[in-house]
């Protein structure tokens, strides 16, 4: 009589697990609990996405020969990219993202700046002929 009752549990037990399992209910609760965790990847993304969106109208300004307003929104694209690299150092699109927004800066680098007489100063000792190997003048 016991050992009835026992299996009669046992089998109400499996198809109440199975009936949960065809319906994916655990998954269902557990991502509750990961939404938790990945609100600092969320953070970034959006970071990085208002970057990305700076960064677009900074390009299209760019093109429309519009120096100051293109300046101005690759600084702000950059910035986003910094605060997306701060919450998430791994990510490598924000890092991608901060790299081209300097180099839409680079490109309108005012003349009145003290580095624009001579842009590669910042270089000095990597001149081709200092590095030798390959870089030599005796290699044809």
């Amino acid at each position: 009589m016991v050992i009835d009752i026992l299996l009669q549990v046992g089998l109400l037990l499996v198809s109440v697990f199975m009936f949960l399992l065809m319906h994916n209910i655990p998954q269902k609760a557990f991502a509750r609990f990961r939404v938790y965790r990945s609100r600092s990847e969320t953070q970034a993304k959006r970071h990085f996405v208002l970057g990305a969106q700076l960064f677009s109208r900074a390009q299209a300004e760019a093109q429309a020969n519009k120096k100051d307003a293109a300046m101005a929104l690759a600084k702000s694209a950059a910035e986003e990219a910094d605060k997306a690299i701060a919450i998430d150092p791994k990510d490598a699109a924000a890092h991608i993202l901060k790299a081209l927004a300097l180099d839409l800066q680079v490109i309108f680098w005012p003349e009145s700046h003290p580095t624009s007489t001579n842009p590669g100063q910042h270089l000095r000792g990597f001149e081709p002929e200092t590095l030798g190997g390959i870089w030599s003048k005796s290699n044809p």
